[in-house]
């Protein structure tokens, strides 16, 4: 990856509140919302959880929220002992 020389402290968070960069985040959230929506869609139980977005001062989020977020996302082990492999809903976004 190339690396950039930023000469004044700071310039960086400056370029990453201007308007264009701002629009191509929410542009980019907005895509893997989606693709999250559609892969939470495919899981069974899918329907106790749900994909958010959430916006900071510069980043965006998609999130996935729920009561097994987690378990749904990585994976877990049942009562039974055996492994359940986790959807990756938003990995795979």
């Amino acid at each position: 990856m190339a690396e950039m020389f930023i000469p004044e402290p700071g310039l960086e968070r400056i370029a990453a509140v201007a308007r264009e960069a701002q629009a191509e985040l929410s542009r980019q959230q907005s895509a893997i919302a989606g693709r999250a929506r559609s892969n939470l869609a495919a899981v069974r139980d899918g329907g106790r959880h749900r994909v958010t977005t959430t916006r900071g001062v510069i980043d965006r989020y998609v999130n996935l929220e729920g009561p097994a977020a987690l378990a749904v996302e990585t994976g877990h082990h049942s009562r039974t002992g055996t492994y359940v492999a986790g959807k990756h809903v938003l990995r795979d976004a």
